[in-house]
């Protein structure tokens, strides 16, 4: 199942009204899927939208395209997030060498330590005994390009592509010190890009 979200800007601090879409298979194993929408209205201050692996540069020449072309977009529903109370987390994987010493980097650091109800894993892999397909092929990696780019390692993206803007009130994070910062902060919802 995939969640997409959209904000909905509107005058009003409280609630977030946020159009939510997901795709549900018709049948277990069909590969058949239909979409189902509806409105959520959410508290910004129980909220958290992760920025997930928005990389400055990709392995693959066009997946570092589309991020330039998305990152002007996002910039600006994680700034209306950020004024509607919404905990902003970014989250460049294997990148926080460049954030060393910065104030949303030691926030996430020193957030109170949680104990998860399940053990956080650096990486998951789709468990198909408990999880439907995706409703995409995912196999390439995200390189539709021709010829298909050479993957790493070494991996070339060193921090979070710079048009999207780390505010000093936001955390930055690869790792399960997100969930400290959502326990720490009373989170109940979370929207990850």
């Amino acid at each position: 199942m995939a969640a997409i979200f959209s904000l909905i800007t509107t005058a009003s601090a409280e609630p977030l009204k946020l159009n939510a879409r997901r795709q549900i298979e018709t049948g277990k194993g069909k590969g058949d899927w239909q979409e189902e929408r509806k409105v959520l209205d959410w508290e910004g201050t129980k909220t958290a939208l992760i920025v997930c692996d928005m990389w400055d540069r990709h392995w693959c020449q066009g997946a570092t395209e589309r991020v330039g072309e998305m990152a002007p977009r996002m910039n600006e529903v994680v700034k209306a997030a950020r004024a509607k109370g919404v905990f902003i987390i970014h989250a460049p994987s294997d990148t926080m060498k460049f954030y060393e010493g910065m104030v949303q980097r030691k926030r996430a650091q020193e957030a109170k330590k949680a104990v998860p109800p399940v053990e956080l894993k650096r990486w998951c892999s789709l468990d198909p005994a408990k999880e439907a397909p995706l409703p995409i092929d995912d196999s390439d990696g995200g390189c539709d390009d021709e010829p298909r780019c050479k993957e790493g390692p070494p991996w070339p993206w060193t921090r979070q592509i710079a048009t999207i803007e780390v505010a000093d009130v936001d955390a930055v994070t690869d790792s399960a010190e997100a969930y400290n910062l959502l326990e720490e902060r009373g989170i109940t919802n979370v929207i990850v890009m």
